[in-house]
């Protein structure tokens, strides 16, 4: 009997009064509404979030307004039970009658020192979409400027939420911004346009020069939607952050003018970039080549050259790339010489990737002032980067060391100082380096321990081609490893078809 069962209710044993509740929710009868409502304050929460259910069974009209101020309750459970509930009894509740009588409740509820229940509150009043809640939830925004009450405000749509929320741009959490993005889009479409973001915009543009990083992200976001061409010249500079704030800067600019690039604000920063290729920081220095890869003239030559010995591959990859593009000839401009000595410290450079690219671009600009510091870097490191620039040079004084450093364990190695020894002279093997040097292949050949060099030894004495080494070789040609063998009967074979001279004719 109904009767029974509310009267259970009462019983001071929790499970019977759990019982119950769940009886009369089965019963579905609009009787049990009154009953249920009230055990909605029973003090255990497995009752309450019986009688929930059950209300939520029941699904009449009178049900919504006991439920919907379950939404607050101080237990995340019972909420959750409350919104599934209602969304069983009418899946529209937020614009019933019911939930206009709710208001003053919530809205009392955003003052709660529970952050949970003012959160709810806050959520429950943007679906209940009323306008009356807009001044109240703006308060609520003033102490606590989360992301549930901005997505509120965007749901009840008010213009009176657009001035505080675009003054919110400038958060620093991401999560924050998009939520403002998002409100005031849902407001107002056209919100860009409206006095609140002229307003707002000097301060956007004052907040690019912020100390914290995640401020000067959130400004270039933002400012990207405002299309304001008094920001351009501050977002150019802030390109030269690098990283996030370049990515947000870079989206900004193209949105407010896709021919950015081109205008007298962008040939004016080109200045302060080339000052960036001297930043500590590896991500200014990266953006810093690449636009004045874009912005740039002649006049950023040189130190766009200086750049290609950075000690970022990228920062390398992209000073080449922007050379490139403001002039294929640079190699053989002004600036490109000018740079040369500092090409040549780099040579010294701790680490052998900026050995290398300090060689390789000095191979390309072919400084004659260069010759020295590449004959000592060719004892080094690098021998293949250093070989190349000798070779470009095509200086004769360059063909004795080349010509030892043949004995080499790399067959790259080998092969770039060969190409080098054939740029200098095409007739190199029979200069008199080539023939001073014999003796040491010959000793390398017969002493060496490492296979590498033996090989390397021999292959060195096939080209030269002096009948000096027919001997040696012969008995090389039985060594005990199958590749020296072969390199050994491969270099008889050269130096016996030169003739009976032992010597590659001229």
């Amino acid at each position: 009997m109904l009767w029974n069962e509310i009267r259970k209710l009462k019983s001071k044993n929790w499970e019977s009064r759990r019982q119950a509740a769940k009886n009369l929710g089965a019963s579905k009868s609009s009787r049990a509404v009154k009953a249920l409502a009230e055990a909605l304050k029973d003090r255990s929460v497995q009752v309450r979030e019986t009688a929930i259910a059950s209300l939520g069974n029941i699904a009449t009209p009178d049900t919504i307004e006991p439920l919907a101020a379950m939404l607050v309750d101080e237990k995340l459970w019972v909420r959750e039970e409350a919104a599934q509930a209602l969304e069983r009894a009418l899946p529209n509740w937020p614009k019933s009658p019911a939930a206009k009588r709710m208001l003053p409740r919530l809205i009392e509820a955003l003052k709660s020192a529970d952050a949970d229940i003012s959160a709810a509150a806050q959520s429950t009043l943007g679906e209940i979409g009323d306008a009356s809640a807009v001044e109240p939830l703006l308060l609520s925004l003033k102490r606590k400027g989360d992301a549930v009450v901005i997505e509120a405000l965007g749901k009840i749509a008010d213009h009176r939420a657009v001035p505080p929320l675009v003054a919110l741009l400038k958060d620093p959490r991401p999560w924050i911004q998009q939520a403002v993005m998002t409100a005031l889009d849902r407001i107002d479409i056209l919100w860009p346009l409206g006095p609140a973001a002229g307003r707002a915009a000097p301060d956007l543009i004052a907040a690019l020069r912020d100390n914290n990083i995640l401020v000067r992200v959130s400004a270039a976001r933002a400012l990207a939607r405002l299309n304001d061409p008094a920001a351009l010249e501050p977002l150019i500079a802030a390109l030269a952050d690098g990283g996030y704030i370049a990515q947000a800067a870079e989206n900004a600019l193209s949105r407010i003018n896709p021919d950015w690039r081109r205008t007298e604000a962008a040939r004016r920063a080109a200045a302060s970039f080339a000052k960036g290729l001297k930043s500590p920081e590896g991500d200014v220095r990266f953006t810093a080549a690449r636009e004045l890869g874009r912005l740039g003239g002649g006049a950023y030559t040189r130190p766009l050259v200086e750049a290609l010995v950075d000690e970022q591959a990228r920062v390398r990859t992209a000073a080449l790339q922007a050379l490139e593009a403001l002039d294929p000839t640079w190699p053989t401009t002004k600036p490109a010489k000018d740079a040369v000595a500092c090409l040549i410290q780099a040579l010294k450079h701790p680490s052998t990737e900026v050995q290398r690219a300090a060689a390789e671009t000095l191979a390309r600009i072919c400084d004659p002032a260069a010759l020295d510091a590449l004959l000592e870097s060719l004892q080094r490191s690098n021998l293949a980067a250093a070989a190349q620039a000798l070779g470009n040079l095509r200086d004769p004084r360059a063909l004795e060391p080349l010509v030892h450093s043949l004995l080499n364990k790399s067959l790259f190695v080998r092969l770039s100082i060969e190409r080098a020894l054939c740029n200098i002279d095409l007739d190199w093997f029979n200069s008199k380096p080539a023939r001073s040097a014999v003796p040491m292949f010959l000793k390398a050949f017969r002493e060496n321990a490492d296979r590498e060099l033996r090989r390397a030894a021999a292959e060195a004495l096939g080209k030269i081609g002096d009948a000096r080494a027919i001997p040696i070789l012969t008995q090389g040609h039985r060594d005990e490893d199958a590749e020296v063998a072969q390199a050994a009967d491969e270099a008889l074979k050269r130096i016996r078809s030169f003739g009976a001279s032992g010597r590659r004719p001229a």
